[in-house]
């Protein structure tokens, strides 16, 4: 079903197909690989450190990845403003766009920075992470390392947002996967030379994914986008006003999907301690691969479907969205036997380190499908950058994962697998109001706040 459905949009014919097709070729090969690399970095990295520093380590990437959501959405304005540009063949534009937006990443980074120096002394890390007394000293060091290091990887990151703008997202993801095997190397060689130490594991990850993408968009301004590539001259800060007005948007459903997605781990922490952590995050990282791959096949779509719109040609877009909706049908059945076959591939995977319970992997999957459903319609909206319904939605959804974690979570005893359905729950709404707007947008049918 998902082949079928796919291959009508592969046509060589037309532009956009060859485009697709392209993109998902280079998606396919450089995807599969991080997934070998993560088979093999997250047992090798859990036997390194113990069930408790990998469950804090876990917290850690979660709380770091807060950071990240602190460009105030420039990175997503500058992903249509400058699809936009490249459309009409205006370069200087597409300079200048590119250029005021890593002057304010810039300085956004710096000030990031300079707020956690002021309140990390306050902050009782041990605390949050719910971790042994004996590790504060290792934990506040660590906590500094990961930070220092994610200054870097906020500014350097605009190489991924050009490169998945001019869609080549192979390359952009190429660019992890390059990390990501650096890193396991890296797991690999402590393994052999060092014994449980997270500091150690801190510094590698972070320093990894912060110089690689850093030297990736050095090489890439200076060759393949020195026509656009940044400069100092070229900052203008009216064009600033106009990223930071689609930016605003994009930073609201962004710190929306941070309480909603990205708090799990500290909920399940707080409740049930950090080794409760790894359960939640093995069968997350199981079934987040079926939201990677529809997120691999609707990848170059959002570039794509922002040229389509600005062209008007919505027959391409209702056609290419009835496709999809199918391709999802046969996804969510591959779901349904991902989760059948989900203890066989724990035991597989990792033996006997971590049990992981079924209402875990069913609330997983069942997540899965609402999350996945949802991009199928998110990432057209996106697109055109008509994001009021969804900013609604996210604070929503934002306002009750909480309470309603607790809920499920302690008071109907489900314990960690709650929070996971939690998460499904506040994200139902969308189910509906998604398609509704996507509909509207499509038939030029959209008014008041469907249209913003």
């Amino acid at each position: 079903m998902i082949v079928k459905n796919l291959l009508p949009l592969f046509s060589a014919a037309q532009t956009r197909g060859s485009k697709i097709k392209k993109s998902l070729i280079g998606l396919v090969i450089v995807k599969f690989l991080s997934l070998l690399i993560a088979l093999a970095l997250i047992p090798m990295t859990l036997n390194y450190l113990g069930p408790v520093k990998y469950g804090i380590w876990l917290i850690l990437g979660s709380i770091v990845g807060w950071a990240g959501f602190f460009d105030l959405g420039l990175s997503n304005g500058l992903r249509n403003k400058l699809g936009e540009a490249l459309a009409k063949g205006d370069i200087k534009r597409g300079k200048i766009l590119i250029s005021s937006t890593l002057a304010m990443l810039s300085i956004i980074s710096i000030l990031i920075y300079l707020v956690f120096w002021m309140i990390n002394p306050l902050i009782n890390w041990q605390v949050i992470f719910n971790a042994p007394v004996d590790m504060v000293v290792e934990i506040n060091l660590v906590v500094i390392i990961a930070f220092s290091f994610f200054i870097l990887r906020f500014v350097s990151g605009i190489i991924g947002t050009v490169l998945m703008t001019d869609q080549r997202p192979a390359l952009a993801d190429g660019i992890n996967a390059a990390g990501a095997l650096l890193t396991l190397f890296a797991i690999y060689i402590l393994t052999l030379t060092t014994k449980n130490s997270l500091i150690y594991v801190v510094i590698f990850f972070s320093a990894i994914s912060a110089l690689v993408p850093m030297i990736a968009g050095v090489w890439f301004f200076y060759y393949s986008y020195r026509h656009i590539s940044p400069s100092y001259r070229n900052v203008d800060i009216s064009y600033v006003k106009e990223l930071g007005g689609q930016g605003i948007q994009f930073f609201s459903i962004q710190i929306c999907a941070l309480v909603l997605f990205t708090t799990d781990n500290i909920i399940i922490t707080q409740l049930f301690g950090p080794a409760e952590v790894v359960p939640y995050n093995i069968s997350h990282r199981l079934f987040n691969y079926v939201v990677l791959v529809f997120g691999l096949i609707l990848t170059p779509f959002w570039a794509i479907y922002n040229e389509a719109y600005n062209k008007n040609d919505l027959r391409w877009i209702k056609t290419t969205t009835t496709k999809m909706i199918r391709v999802w049908l046969g996804l969510a059945i591959g779901v349904v036997i991902l989760f059948l076959l989900s203890d066989n591939i724990y035991t597989l995977w990792l033996g006997s380190m971590v049990a992981i319970p079924t209402s875990i992997s069913f609330f997983m999957a069942l997540f899965v499908l609402v999350q996945t459903f949802n991009m199928l319609f998110v990432t057209f909206i996106f697109s055109t950058g008509k994001l009021r319904v969804q900013i609604y939605a996210g604070l929503f959804a934002a306002a009750i994962n909480l309470p309603l974690s607790y809920i499920f979570a302690v008071i109907v005893e489900l314990g960690p697998a709650g929070v996971i359905l939690s998460t499904a729950v506040c994200c139902m709404p969308n189910l509906l109001l998604a398609p509704i707007q996507c509909n509207k947008l499509i038939h030029r049918r959209a008014h008041g706040i469907w249209a913003k």
